[in-house]
């Protein structure tokens, strides 16, 4: 997550977008007011695939202090470069914050800041929540959950997730994911939700939803597989109390990258799940570190069409319904 200040001073954001481009528009909407402030920059500057954006919010685009701002950067021809999540504080000396109920508290021991994972204590081997897990829990839907999602690995923060669509989820599925299961446990990560095998016959799936929609009543969903890839399809609307599991969401990212790397690799703020491209851009999926546990419906529109039909670009299915999710 993305700390600003109210300052009208010119301030950086780092981001790994999709594309570079330059000047861009940075739009930060108000959650709790619903209002949107635009600011233009052409002071775009790019590092080991990190791209530095200084901007300033000066007058009546002043941002607000303890305010939460969904963050979108955009080329000139409006198309996404990035999505993330931002927090506005005049707090000072912020390595000794940390956000806990819209506020930012002091902490004193420390003891909490990281997570180490797979046994090596290095600065490169730690993650850590960066998002309000008391505002994750009034999340509604699949695609706000993915959005809001945010993790920091390596002292770089991610927060460009979103619900992967079918076609992504079928490089997972493809690569031999069991394994790649059992090297998110081995890195301290969490699983993917798996189902249950109760002999003879009774088999309890454990319901994933992708960003890709069937029809105004049903969307795709994946299941790790018991016995083989698993595709189905579910109503969006589905109550918790018809299901015989949580319907659940695992954020994806889109990582570009030129390395040679292979699934289940540490990379791009978790684990990934295979090589894909974006519009000519080569790079990885990249699997969240953590599972966002409870019943979730794939949207909060019911039983609606939304347009969200891509079957291999889940970041414009995730843009798609949550400027639906907003209006």
């Amino acid at each position: 997550m993305h700390v600003l200040t109210t300052s009208e001073a010119n301030q950086q954001i780092k981001a790994i977008i999709r594309s570079s481009a330059s000047p861009v528009y940075v739009d930060m909407y108000d959650k709790s007011e619903r209002t949107t402030t635009r600011v233009s920059s052409r002071n775009v500057s790019t590092s080991n695939g990190v791209s530095t954006i200084t901007v300033s919010f000066q007058a009546d685009n002043r941002l607000r202090s303890n305010v939460f701002y969904s963050m979108t950067i955009r080329n000139l021809s409006g198309d996404v470069l990035y999505k993330g999540v931002a927090f506005c504080t005049d707090q000072e000396d912020l390595p000794k914050y940390d956000i806990n109920e819209n506020r930012y508290t002091v902490e004193q021991s420390y003891n909490n800041e990281f997570v180490f994972v797979a046994g090596d204590e290095t600065p490169s081997s730690v993650f850590s929540i960066c998002h309000d897990k008391e505002e994750m829990a009034t999340k509604t839907s699949a695609f706000q959950i993915a959005d809001f999602y945010c993790v920091v690995v390596d002292e770089v923060t991610y927060d460009d997730w979103y619900v992967p669509s079918l076609d992504e989820v079928s490089v997972l599925l493809n690569n031999f994911p069991r394994t790649i299961n059992a090297l998110l446990e081995e890195y301290g990560y969490d699983r993917i939700p798996e189902g249950t095998v109760t002999p003879p016959f009774d088999v309890d799936l454990q319901n994933i939803w992708t960003s890709t929609e069937i029809n105004e009543s049903n969307a795709y969903v994946w299941r790790m597989p018991l016995y083989g890839n698993n595709i189905g399809n579910e109503r969006k609307d589905i109550p918790e109390a018809q299901a015989d599991l949580p319907f659940v969401v695992r954020p994806f990212r889109f990582q570009p990258s030129d390395e040679a790397l292979n699934a289940g690799d540490k990379f791009g703020g978790g684990v990934i799940a295979g090589s894909y491209t974006y519009d000519g851009v080569d790079g990885y999926l990249i699997i969240s570190p953590t599972q966002i546990a409870g019943h979730t419906l794939w949207s909060d529109l019911g039983q609606t069409v939304t347009g969200a039909t891509s079957e291999s670009d889940g970041q414009s299915n995730t843009q798609i319904v949550l400027a639906l999710e907003n209006e």
